[in-house]
C-alpha cells in the first residue's frame, strides 16, 4: 500500500505495477481518490487504467462524494497550497457520468454547489450548469 501511494505522489510514471495492486489492502476507490489528490493536474495523461473498475465514477466515499466532487475539492486545496491549477472550465471528461451535474453528496450538495463553495472567486464553468437551474 505504501509503495502505491509513493508511486502516485512522487513519480512521473502513471503506471502502477500490477503486483502492487494485488498486494494492496485498500480498495481501488481509495487509490483513485489518492490519485486525484496528488496528480490532479495531469489530465493530459488521465487516470491509470489499472485503477479504474466498473462503476468507479459513481462510487462515493463516507461523505457521499464521487471522484468528480473530490476533484473539485482537491483542486481548491491546490490553490491554497500555491500549486498550479488547470483552467477553471476543464473538468476531466473521464470523471463525468450520466446525471453527474445533479448527483448529490450526503449533505445534498451537487457539483455546482461544491464548486461555488470552493471556488468563490472564479466564474462557474458552463458545464456545471444544468437544465432547470
Amino acid at each position: 500500500m505504501c509503495q502505491i501511494i509513493e508511486i502516485i505522489k512522487n513519480f512521473n510514471s502513471i503506471s502502477i505495477p500490477e503486483y502492487l495492486l494485488y498486494e494492496s489492502t485498500i480498495k481501488n476507490r481509495n487509490l483513485i481518490w489518492r490519485w486525484i489528490r496528488y496528480r490532479i493536474n495531469e489530465q493530459q495523461s488521465g487516470m491509470p487504467e489499472e485503477l479504474k473498475y466498473s462503476g468507479w465514477q459513481t462510487d462515493k466515499d463516507w461523505f457521499g462524494r464521487t471522484p468528480l466532487m473530490q476533484w473539485i475539492e482537491f483542486r481548491y486545496d491546490d490553490l491554497i497550497r500555491g500549486g498550479p491549477l488547470e483552467p477553471y472550465s476543464c473538468i476531466p471528461e473521464e470523471l463525468k457520468y450520466p446525471r453527474w451535474q445533479t448527483d448529490k453528496d450526503y449533505f445534498g450538495r451537487t457539483p455546482l454547489i461544491r464548486w461555488a463553495q470552493r471556488s468563490q472567486y472564479e466564474p462557474t464553468p458552463e458545464e456545471l450548469k444544468y437544465f432547470g437551474l
